[in-house]
């Protein structure tokens, strides 16, 4: 088995850390309703690999999976940022721009066609997350409302996207002519271990998130 293989396995199954984690705290009843925003991202991430390996191990166009898997992220962030945002105007703000890019997010998929890579989309995604994970921070010192960041699960998945889609996001803008050859591997290789570093976090944020029994 090559290291990428090795890898990639490795990603696929770090995909199953927080939905593991998430099981042994329904069962122990100590699953905090409040992780079921980040929950919902874990199942939405997880679901999108799986379909893409099974639909790739049968030589089956996948690429419409990336549009669908972005969209519904991007819902689900929208619940996210809304709720972690304190002052009421920048919260409908950062709600319409959401709902805005992924209206765009949409037309821009059937426009260019489903089986195509969404590469404006995806840049997009990634200059909105960007800029409201800075305003999260701008809140966080502006406001101090948040007494002990260390142990605040919000706080650990905004920096986490922040992380995210600052390193990939000239493997969006240049991925056409990086799609091939080593060069291509490597930020493959890349990307894997981005999410690999997301998904322990978001095990992390979850675990620090539980319901705590005294």
């Amino acid at each position: 088995m090559s290291n990428s293989s090795y890898l990639y396995n490795v990603l696929y199954y770090s995909y199953l850390l927080p939905l593991v984690l998430v099981a042994v705290l329904l069962l122990s009843k100590n699953y905090s309703k409040n992780l079921n925003f980040i929950v919902l991202l874990c199942i939405s991430s997880f679901s999108c690999e799986f379909l893409s390996d099974y639909t790739n191990s049968h030589k089956v166009n996948n690429m419409f999976l990336s549009h669908i898997g972005q969209s519904f992220d991007f819902i689900i962030l929208i619940g996210i940022f809304s709720s972690s945002v304190i002052k009421p105007k920048a919260k409908m703000a950062s709600f319409f721009i959401l709902d805005t890019v992924i209206a765009f997010c949409i037309y821009y998929g059937f426009s260019i066609s489903l089986q195509r890579d969404p590469v404006y989309a995806s840049l997009l995604i990634g200059i909105t997350v960007i800029c409201l994970v800075i305003y999260f921070f701008f809140e966080i010192f502006r406001y101090e409302h948040i007494e002990d960041l260390s142990v605040n699960p919000v706080f650990w998945i905004k920096s986490t996207y922040l992380l995210y889609f600052s390193g990939t996001f000239a493997y969006h803008g240049l991925s056409e002519s990086l799609a091939s050859g080593v060069m291509g591997e490597n930020v493959w290789i890349v990307n894997w271990i981005l999410i690999i570093v997301c998904n322990l976090v978001f095990t992390l944020a979850i675990w620090l998130g539980r319901v705590r029994k005294t």
